[in-house]
């Protein structure tokens, strides 16, 4: 059997270190310690940390982080990393980090396709033909597409969670965000729903994408409880879909963008599609690292597992690629 490998899962403001478990959600607690157990029977040691218990200046390493026992969390120090399943959030200062740990260990997903995904503008500018016009937030840009479009949306160009979403409908209403390259806008999509999910109004369809594959369950449709922004961590509702239930043309859309990204693999990512009044399938956003767990009240054990398994799969193939 070979040697165990030492994973890191490194979150954000989402751990924490002053209480008695790293999340501050519990349902995160009882997700990761399956996510531990699962990578145990891996030969994978899983350590759930903050990035900013990162050191990486000789080997990678984590100042401090947290452990699974099988019955309880426990806190340790000083824990030398083989590979890195990176769930921190992307923005010019962290961008850093995750090349300079890249370097050194596998780290899942590589930087570039964490890059591509998170820069809503980068998305934009490689697949034009899937993706709403997109520009630079300047009061000039919102103008001309004003003037091309009924509704444009405004959105932070790295952000995540719908937070900081606006749609805009009058060049009143613009107000130019300072410095204008952190936020973007974009053609608005109109939305009739989609009979075939009964869905009406606004939605998005979530799809799963692993090493290349359309993952067979775990796709699912978000609506939102009101207004347009369909987050479940917005209070947006949810229903699965299988990928034999997907539309062909969005089908063909995500062998497109997952061949693009065959550089990458091993990888995990995400595809939001959102489809007009002609069930044309727009490509809304990339998600790099999708939310995989399910004590959640929207989610399904059966649904959520496969996919949590093919992932420890695939940081079994990454940390072993080098």
């Amino acid at each position: 059997m070979s040697s165990k490998k030492v994973i890191g899962i490194v979150w954000d403001k989402e751990v924490d270190w002053n209480g008695e478990k790293p999340f501050l959600k519990e349902g995160l607690n009882k997700d990761f310690a399956k996510y531990t157990e699962l990578g145990k029977q891996q030969n994978l040691d899983i350590y759930v940390a903050n990035f900013q218990w990162l050191d990486s200046d000789s080997e990678v390493e984590l100042e401090k982080a947290w452990k699974w026992d099988g019955e309880v969390w426990h806190k340790e120090q000083n824990v030398v990393l083989d590979g890195l399943y990176d769930k921190y959030k992307f923005d010019f200062e962290t961008q850093k980090l995750k090349q300079k740990v890249s370097e050194k260990i596998p780290v899942l997903n590589d930087p570039e396709l964490e890059e591509i995904c998170k820069d809503k503008l980068k998305t934009y500018e490689l697949f034009k033909e899937h993706v709403p016009e997109t520009k630079e937030a300047t009061k000039e840009n919102a103008e001309k597409m004003l003037e091309k479009y009924e509704k444009i949306v405004f959105k932070p160009r790295f952000g995540f969670a719908g937070e900081g979403v606006k749609i805009i409908d009058n060049l009143e209403d613009f107000t130019e965000s300072k410095p204008t390259e952190n936020f973007i806008i974009q053609q608005f999509i109109g939305t009739e729903g989609v009979p075939e999910w009964d869905v009406t109004g606004a939605h998005d369809l979530r799809t799963i994408i692993i090493n290349g594959e359309l993952q067979q369950v775990g796709n699912y449709i978000r609506v939102p409880e009101e207004g347009l922004i369909s987050n479940i961590s917005r209070g947006g509702k949810q229903k699965y879909v299988n990928r034999d239930e997907i539309p062909e043309e969005a089908q063909k859309k995500i062998e497109e963008i997952s061949k693009a990204f065959e550089r990458f693999q091993p990888s995990i990512f995400s595809i939001d599609f959102m489809f007009d009044e002609n069930m044309r399938p727009w490509v809304v956003e990339l998600n790099s690292k999708p939310g995989t767990y399910y004590h959640h009240p929207v989610k399904e054990k059966e649904k959520e597992m496969p996919k949590i398994k093919n992932i420890i799969a695939t940081l079994k193939k990454r940390v072993e690629q080098k």
